[in-house]
């Protein structure tokens, strides 16, 4: 395969203590090699998607209440945010179906498989001194299709079929105080116990249930 790639972006401060990154992008290819599962059908080997077209934009957001000048003494609220948009994801060659069946059906413009046109990563958090600090983080991925029909109705075998926007919270807790001999974190990871499907190649693969992880660490 072989791929032209362009990019063009902005990056600088938005004013003191909050920073902003754009950047647009437009990813050519010719003879993109991807996986058949990913092309329409099952199985691990390697095929062909021919000529496809990737495009879209990045930006980040990201500023801190202390380096703005509005919070002292060590205490801080800080954020930062992300999201990708990717408006072109698309066969644009002459390239027909690899699902079993519909080798004669074009998919010439048809967007890509686990190609979601939405991706958004945000998060808050505050910090106190030297104690410790907390975080929320929300994760988004938009729906996205599976097979290169873009099939919306999920077949019996669940290989085939849109898979749905996803919407995640994480939770962080760092405790640090100068006084302790160690620190303690704990980490809750899908807080909200959301249930999602991340795969459907080999049948429908759930995303992970909620976790919870808690840990002790010691700087030396």
């Amino acid at each position: 395969e072989t791929s032209t790639n362009w990019e063009a972006g902005l990056r600088g401060d938005f004013t003191k203590g909050v920073a902003v990154d754009v950047t647009w992008f437009r990813m050519n290819f010719d003879n993109q090699i991807v996986p058949s599962s990913v092309a329409g059908g099952a199985g691990a080997t390697l095929t062909s998607a021919g000529e496809t077209l990737h495009q879209g934009f990045e930006a980040s957001l990201r500023g801190s209440l202390a380096d703005m000048g509005l919070m002292t003494s060590g205490n801080d609220l800080f954020f930062r945010a992300a999201l990708t948009h990717v408006a072109d994801a698309s066969y644009v060659g002459t390239r027909f179906s690899g699902v079993s069946g519909n080798s004669t059906r074009s998919v010439s413009g048809n967007r890509l498989p686990y190609a979601p046109e939405w991706l958004i990563n945000a998060a808050i958090g505050y910090r106190l001194g030297t104690m410790g600090e907390f975080q929320v983080e929300y994760v988004r991925t938009d729906e996205m299709f599976t097979d290169d029909l873009n099939t919306v109705t999920p077949t019996a075998d669940g290989q085939r079929g849109l898979i749905k926007a996803a919407d995640i919270w994480n939770l962080t807790l760092n405790i640090h105080p100068e006084s302790w001999p160690v620190g303690a974190y704990i980490a809750v990871k899908n807080a909200g116990d959301a249930r999602t499907i991340v795969d459907r190649s080999r049948g429908i693969l759930p995303g992970a249930p909620r976790q919870v992880q808690f840990g002790l660490t010691k700087a030396f």
